[in-house]
């Protein structure tokens, strides 16, 4: 189970990396933005995420058009930027 401050540092990775690899020394949010997918149980179940809340064992995702879903008793799993792709699962009890 990744925590929160893993996520952080994860999307934190992305964004220096890409800045570093960037030809200009100015960078813009277009350049930076990535809309990911959310996949639970092998399924993607929401697509254009651009924020991910983790809060106690909820996750709430909003995506491009302001619309949020909440994912109540789960965890995030890993985090694949190459792909967009978060992946969840519900904690097993």
């Amino acid at each position: 189970m990744l925590e929160e401050q893993e996520v952080l540092f994860v999307l934190i990775f992305y964004l220096i990396k890409n800045k570093i690899n960037s030809n200009s020394n100015n960078i813009k949010i277009s350049d930076i933005m990535c809309n990911l997918k959310l996949q639970l149980n092998n399924e993607i179940i929401m697509e254009d995420v651009i924020t991910i809340d983790v809060i106690n064992n909820n996750i709430i995702a909003t995506d491009l058009f302001g619309d949020s879903k909440e994912f109540n008793n789960c965890n995030i799993v890993k985090i694949d930027m190459n792909n967009s792709l978060v992946v969840i699962e519900e904690n097993k009890k």
